[in-house]
């Protein structure tokens, strides 16, 4: 086995010492051979250099793009995935800075569960709550034979099979990694869902661990660009309860309307969040041994390393 960890550097200078710990926890924790793909985009000189000092990462250069928001984040995956299966992985997996493995053999662990039909794994906080891409891991051969894409298309979107998907798994339509999930789900295979295994307060998402394995914090590129006027709330996952509210609201309600309710109300749910996040980060930083085992430490060891695969095959 050999792994491609695929990661796309949007990092801003203040989270240095959050890139520091994404790069220990990948080199300490990663027992089969790796390489890091790693995408830079408005990086500071002091992180580039980290990066180029850091072993088995290998800075792959892209075209230039204007896309932002997802739709950016998801063109760079694109030609990372594409440069990095010139080499010979067996298995990638994209990263986030703020997500990163908390286990030895993590790696092992999960490409054990992709056999047969079960062709990725990828974060739940629970069914309706997806992390695409902050942990997509995936086989070779699933990309080599379906070329899935990390958006979802226009077509995709407007297919009855679509509807049966969204109807089963709830998301975003705009998240990054969520036509990998339905390129599977529309070719009879199935997925695993590492599902949130914590000791998280109820309700605050921010600085979760996943079946014992994998840690994402969420929110460092979106929350460090909530003070450059941007949406903090783009990328947002919602409970079930709220994806359902905005589809009966769109029957109803013009487009011109919504956009209108969304440049105001976006804004005002990112500053609510914002200091969930710098709490989370916060005790991240100052002590993350202890963060991370407390965040490790209540639920029963067996049941959180129990993955649950996704009903359709």
């Amino acid at each position: 086995m050999k792994l491609g960890i695929v990661v796309v550097y949007m990092v801003k200078a203040e989270n240095g010492e959050l890139l520091d710990l994404h790069l220990r926890k990948i080199r300490a924790l990663t027992t089969v051979p790796y390489t890091i793909y790693a995408g830079v985009r408005h990086l500071p000189s002091p992180l580039l250099q980290r990066l180029e000092s850091e072993p088995q990462l290998e800075i792959v250069s892209f075209p230039e793009t204007d896309l932002r928001g997802s739709a950016e984040h998801s063109f760079y995956l694109e030609h990372l995935v594409e440069h990095a299966m010139t080499d010979d992985v067996t298995h990638l997996v994209t990263m986030h800075v703020d997500s990163f493995p908390v286990r030895p053999g993590w790696d092992e662990e999960i490409a054990g569960q992709l056999n047969g039909d079960t062709v990725l794994a990828t974060l739940s906080r629970d069914r309706s709550l997806i992390q695409y891409s902050a942990c997509l891991f995936f086989r070779r051969d699933f990309w080599a034979e379906y070329r899935p894409r990390f958006l979802l298309t226009k077509a995709d979107r407007a297919s009855p099979e679509y509807e049966r998907f969204y109807r089963e798994q709830p998301h975003h339509k705009e998240d990054s990694g969520v036509g990998y999930v339905f390129r599977a789900h529309s070719e009879g295979k199935s997925f695993v869902a590492l599902e949130r295994s914590d000791a998280s307060e109820s309700g605050r998402h921010f600085g979760s661990v996943y079946a014992d394995l994998v840690f994402h914090l969420e929110g460092a590129y979106r929350h460090d660009k909530l003070n450059e006027g941007e949406s903090a709330a783009a990328n947002m996952t919602r409970p079930k309860a709220l994806l359902d509210a905005k589809n009966r609201i769109k029957r109803y309600i013009p487009e011109a309307i919504r956009r209108r309710v969304r440049r105001v109300s976006q804004p005002l749910i990112g500053t609510w969040e914002q200091p969930f996040y710098d709490e989370a980060r916060t005790r991240l930083l100052y002590d993350s041994e202890r963060y991370l085992s407390e965040r490790m430490g209540t639920t029963d060891a067996a049941e959180k390393r129990s993955p649950k695969k996704s009903p359709r095959a």
